[in-house]
């Protein structure tokens, strides 16, 4: 299996619409909004399609993403047990025009399966940190993703919810529905099969290599075995060109 390398062009339109449209910054740092636009906009360039699947919206400010990098006759299904007034305050705002998606309110595990979407190119599980939640999060979502679709799940190793990284090295041993392939800033990227997983990986690390001047610096990158997998952890220190996309809204929200 081979993956054609997306354009870091379109990789940076993508992100810098988002960051433009956007509310507000919220607790989705720079570095993870860029390899989710490097990861979504490698699907666009290889024809990967799907609808999308979020659990745990608060802000939106993932989800708002999400909703950029949508195409026609794509959905996107986010559960959380309320809609925040930033959430809809972006609804009613800068994406008023998205109508392409379901917010159901409620606990993702009382909610009928069937609402939810299968054949899942893209799946962000972000809800409750607690050991039950997270194993019965992804034990819900493992099955729903396509053959090319990457489950992303939150903070996992961060010291402040161990819960999250216990849960899911459990589920992986039990059910080993998920290939991780990706660790950056506290989310691991997932996938079905092993070859999917070393496609991805071989992918974002030939991107992030190939445009390395426009990028920034790796501080850390590195190959781990994980649960007999293998892991690419890296640390991106983003140029000064992408860390920019950020400033109007820092010098606008310092007024």
């Amino acid at each position: 299996m081979s993956m054609r390398s997306p354009c870091f062009e379109d990789t940076f339109d993508l992100l810098a619409e988002y960051i433009v449209r956007r509310p507000r910054r919220g607790p989705f740092p720079l570095e993870s909004a860029f390899t989710w636009s490097i990861l979504l906009n490698a699907q666009s360039a290889n024809s990967i399609r799907g609808d999308m699947l979020e659990i745990g919206v608060e802000f939106g400010t993932s989800a708002f993403l999400l909703l950029d990098a949508l195409h026609k006759k794509e959905h996107l299904t986010l559960v959380d047990l309320i809609k925040t007034r930033e959430w809809i305050a972006g609804c009613s705002g800068p994406y008023s025009d998205r109508t392409n998606f379901t917010f159901l309110e409620g606990n993702s595990h009382k909610l009928d399966p069937n609402l939810l979407p299968t054949g899942c190119r893209w799946i962000h599980v972000d809800g409750g940190h607690l050991y039950d939640h997270v194993l019965k999060d992804l034990q819900l979502t493992a099955h729903r993703l396509s053959d090319d679709g990457i489950l992303v799940l939150d903070d996992f190793f961060e010291i402040r919810w161990p819960d999250v990284t216990t849960a899911f090295v459990d589920f992986m041993r039990n059910e080993p529905a998920l290939q991780p392939f990706l660790l950056v800033n506290r989310k691991v990227y997932c996938v079905r099969s092993a070859e999917t997983a070393a496609t991805y990986r071989h992918l974002f690390e030939g991107f992030v290599r190939e445009n390395a001047n426009r990028i920034g610096t790796v501080k850390a990158w590195d190959k781990v075995a994980f649960l007999g997998r293998e892991l690419l952890v890296a640390k991106m220190d983003l140029s000064e060109d992408i860390m920019a996309l950020e400033k109007p809204q820092q010098d606008q929200g310092s007024r």
